[in-house]
Protein backbone atom coordinates (compact mmCIF):
# COMPACT_ATOMS: atom_id res chain seq x y z
CA UNK A 1 0.00 0.00 0.00
CA UNK A 2 3.09 2.23 0.73
CA UNK A 3 3.27 3.44 -3.22
CA UNK A 4 -0.82 3.25 -3.34
CA UNK A 5 -0.74 5.64 -0.79
CA UNK A 6 2.22 8.05 -2.00
CA UNK A 7 -0.10 8.11 -5.09
CA UNK A 8 -3.44 9.40 -3.11
CA UNK A 9 -0.98 12.24 -1.45
CA UNK A 10 -0.18 13.09 -4.87
CA UNK A 11 -4.08 13.49 -6.07
CA UNK A 12 -5.12 15.06 -2.97
CA UNK A 13 -4.76 18.55 -5.26
CA UNK A 14 -6.44 16.79 -8.17
CA UNK A 15 -9.49 15.57 -6.10
CA UNK A 16 -10.00 16.46 -3.03
CA UNK A 17 -13.57 14.91 -2.43
CA UNK A 18 -12.47 11.48 -3.57
CA UNK A 19 -8.90 11.82 -1.32
CA UNK A 20 -11.02 12.90 1.65
CA UNK A 21 -13.61 10.20 1.40
CA UNK A 22 -10.87 7.22 1.19
CA UNK A 23 -9.41 8.20 4.51
CA UNK A 24 -12.84 8.26 5.84
CA UNK A 25 -13.52 4.92 4.59
CA UNK A 26 -9.88 3.24 5.59
CA UNK A 27 -10.15 4.69 9.14
CA UNK A 28 -14.03 3.84 9.68
CA UNK A 29 -12.94 0.24 8.33
CA UNK A 30 -10.00 -0.21 10.72
CA UNK A 31 -11.65 0.86 13.52
CA UNK A 32 -14.55 -2.22 12.58
CA UNK A 33 -11.80 -4.02 12.34
CA UNK A 34 -10.37 -4.06 16.09
CA UNK A 35 -11.62 -6.97 18.18
CA UNK A 36 -10.10 -5.62 21.78
CA UNK A 37 -7.32 -3.83 23.44
CA UNK A 38 -6.46 -2.14 19.62
CA UNK A 39 -5.71 -6.18 18.04
CA UNK A 40 -7.28 -6.46 14.49
CA UNK A 41 -8.64 -9.23 12.71
CA UNK A 42 -6.46 -9.90 9.59
CA UNK A 43 -9.56 -10.98 7.75
CA UNK A 44 -11.06 -7.52 8.16
CA UNK A 45 -8.37 -5.92 7.47
CA UNK A 46 -7.75 -7.67 4.15
CA UNK A 47 -11.62 -6.75 3.24
CA UNK A 48 -10.18 -2.73 4.12
CA UNK A 49 -7.13 -3.35 1.73
CA UNK A 50 -9.36 -4.52 -1.07
CA UNK A 51 -11.54 -2.16 -0.18
CA UNK A 52 -9.19 0.74 -0.28
CA UNK A 53 -7.60 -0.88 -3.61
CA UNK A 54 -10.97 -0.77 -5.18
CA UNK A 55 -11.41 2.99 -4.67
CA UNK A 56 -7.82 4.26 -5.69
CA UNK A 57 -8.46 2.43 -9.20
CA UNK A 58 -11.89 4.75 -8.99
CA UNK A 59 -9.57 7.96 -8.19
CA UNK A 60 -7.00 6.74 -10.81
CA UNK A 61 -9.13 6.48 -13.17
CA UNK A 62 -10.97 9.52 -12.92
CA UNK A 63 -7.19 11.18 -12.64
CA UNK A 64 -6.25 9.90 -15.79
CA UNK A 65 -9.30 11.62 -17.21
CA UNK A 66 -8.17 15.05 -15.96
CA UNK A 67 -4.44 14.24 -17.44
CA UNK A 68 -4.71 11.66 -20.15
CA UNK A 69 -3.13 13.52 -23.32
CA UNK A 70 -1.22 10.19 -24.12
CA UNK A 71 -2.33 8.36 -26.08
CA UNK A 72 -3.58 10.40 -29.11
CA UNK A 73 -5.82 8.98 -31.61
CA UNK A 74 -3.17 8.81 -34.06
CA UNK A 75 -1.20 6.34 -31.84
CA UNK A 76 -4.51 4.47 -31.13
CA UNK A 77 -4.94 4.14 -35.14
CA UNK A 78 -1.24 2.54 -35.72
CA UNK A 79 -0.76 -1.02 -35.93
CA UNK A 80 2.05 -1.00 -34.01
CA UNK A 81 2.22 1.56 -31.38
CA UNK A 82 -0.38 0.46 -29.09
CA UNK A 83 1.32 -2.33 -27.82
CA UNK A 84 4.11 -0.36 -27.08
CA UNK A 85 2.09 1.83 -25.22
CA UNK A 86 0.53 -0.94 -23.27
CA UNK A 87 4.24 -3.05 -22.73
CA UNK A 88 6.21 -0.05 -21.58
CA UNK A 89 3.61 2.11 -19.66
CA UNK A 90 4.56 5.24 -22.29
CA UNK A 91 1.46 6.83 -21.70
CA UNK A 92 1.63 6.89 -17.73
CA UNK A 93 5.05 8.07 -18.17
CA UNK A 94 4.66 10.77 -20.15
CA UNK A 95 1.44 11.89 -18.87
CA UNK A 96 3.22 12.01 -15.41
CA UNK A 97 5.79 14.08 -17.17
CA UNK A 98 3.15 16.18 -18.61
CA UNK A 99 1.94 16.74 -15.33
CA UNK A 100 5.13 17.46 -13.56
CA UNK A 101 5.81 20.24 -16.29
CA UNK A 102 3.19 22.39 -15.15
CA UNK A 103 4.03 22.68 -11.71
CA UNK A 104 7.83 22.39 -11.79
CA UNK A 105 8.40 24.28 -14.99
CA UNK A 106 11.46 25.92 -16.33
CA UNK A 107 10.96 29.62 -17.58
CA UNK A 108 14.65 31.12 -17.41
CA UNK A 109 15.43 29.68 -21.08
CA UNK A 110 15.86 30.42 -24.52
CA UNK A 111 12.57 30.81 -26.26
CA UNK A 112 11.73 27.87 -28.78
CA UNK A 113 12.29 29.73 -32.19
CA UNK A 114 12.79 32.87 -30.33
CA UNK A 115 9.16 33.11 -29.46
CA UNK A 116 7.44 29.88 -28.27
CA UNK A 117 8.34 29.00 -24.22
CA UNK A 118 8.89 25.66 -23.84
CA UNK A 119 6.98 23.17 -21.46
CA UNK A 120 10.74 22.72 -20.34
CA UNK A 121 11.70 20.72 -17.01
CA UNK A 122 15.05 19.59 -15.09
CA UNK A 123 15.74 16.08 -14.65
CA UNK A 124 17.24 16.86 -11.29
CA UNK A 125 17.10 14.43 -7.68
CA UNK A 126 13.31 16.01 -6.94
CA UNK A 127 12.16 14.63 -10.61
CA UNK A 128 13.00 11.54 -10.61
CA UNK A 129 11.89 11.35 -6.92
CA UNK A 130 8.34 12.27 -7.59
CA UNK A 131 7.58 10.81 -11.08
CA UNK A 132 9.54 7.22 -9.71
CA UNK A 133 7.12 7.51 -6.30
CA UNK A 134 3.85 8.50 -8.42
CA UNK A 135 4.69 5.35 -11.14
CA UNK A 136 5.80 3.05 -8.32
CA UNK A 137 9.24 2.84 -10.47
CA UNK A 138 12.51 2.81 -9.73
CA UNK A 139 14.73 5.76 -10.14
CA UNK A 140 17.15 3.97 -12.97
CA UNK A 141 14.38 2.44 -14.76
CA UNK A 142 12.93 6.12 -15.37
CA UNK A 143 16.57 7.33 -16.39
CA UNK A 144 15.87 4.74 -19.06
CA UNK A 145 12.64 6.07 -19.73
CA UNK A 146 13.91 9.57 -20.19
CA UNK A 147 17.00 8.41 -22.34
CA UNK A 148 14.24 6.18 -24.60
CA UNK A 149 11.89 9.44 -24.85
CA UNK A 150 14.23 11.63 -26.03
CA UNK A 151 15.30 9.17 -28.90
CA UNK A 152 12.23 8.94 -30.17
CA UNK A 153 11.53 12.49 -29.83
CA UNK A 154 9.30 13.09 -27.63
CA UNK A 155 11.86 15.03 -25.10
CA UNK A 156 13.82 17.58 -26.37
CA UNK A 157 17.30 18.51 -24.60
CA UNK A 158 17.43 22.11 -24.26
CA UNK A 159 20.39 22.56 -22.19
CA UNK A 160 22.37 21.12 -19.27
CA UNK A 161 22.63 23.33 -15.56
CA UNK A 162 24.26 23.69 -12.41
CA UNK A 163 27.35 22.37 -11.31
CA UNK A 164 26.19 18.43 -11.96
CA UNK A 165 24.61 19.28 -15.67
CA UNK A 166 21.63 18.67 -15.05
CA UNK A 167 19.58 18.19 -18.71
CA UNK A 168 16.77 20.60 -18.83
CA UNK A 169 14.28 18.80 -21.55
CA UNK A 170 10.95 20.12 -22.92
CA UNK A 171 7.89 17.98 -24.24
CA UNK A 172 6.80 20.65 -26.50
CA UNK A 173 5.98 24.23 -26.54
CA UNK A 174 3.16 26.91 -25.92
CA UNK A 175 1.72 28.40 -29.57
CA UNK A 176 -0.49 30.19 -27.92
CA UNK A 177 -0.17 29.54 -24.05
CA UNK A 178 -1.96 27.81 -22.35
CA UNK A 179 -2.30 26.05 -26.30
CA UNK A 180 0.50 23.27 -25.79
CA UNK A 181 2.20 21.54 -28.85
CA UNK A 182 4.03 18.18 -28.53
CA UNK A 183 7.12 17.20 -30.06
CA UNK A 184 5.72 13.83 -30.17
CA UNK A 185 3.99 14.17 -33.42
CA UNK A 186 2.43 11.94 -36.01
CA UNK A 187 4.67 12.63 -38.89
CA UNK A 188 7.52 11.08 -36.05
CA UNK A 189 5.39 7.68 -35.83
CA UNK A 190 8.09 5.42 -36.82
CA UNK A 191 10.67 6.58 -34.32
CA UNK A 192 7.78 5.87 -31.55
CA UNK A 193 7.74 2.29 -33.47
CA UNK A 194 10.82 1.85 -32.72
CA UNK A 195 10.91 2.64 -28.68
CA UNK A 196 12.91 0.38 -26.58
CA UNK A 197 13.98 0.10 -23.24
CA UNK A 198 17.85 0.21 -23.07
Amino acid sequence: MAAKAILLERLAEENKTSYDEFVKLYRSMEDGAKVSDGVLDKKKINDIYKAAEKLVTLIYTEHRKILSYWPLQWMEDDRIIPGLLKRYRISDVMNSIDKYVRVHPVTDIEMYKGKYKYAAFLTDEEFYTEISQLLSISQPLLKKYVAALREVGALVLIEKRGQYSKPVYASGYYSDYPKYIRFMIQKNKEKLRKFVLV
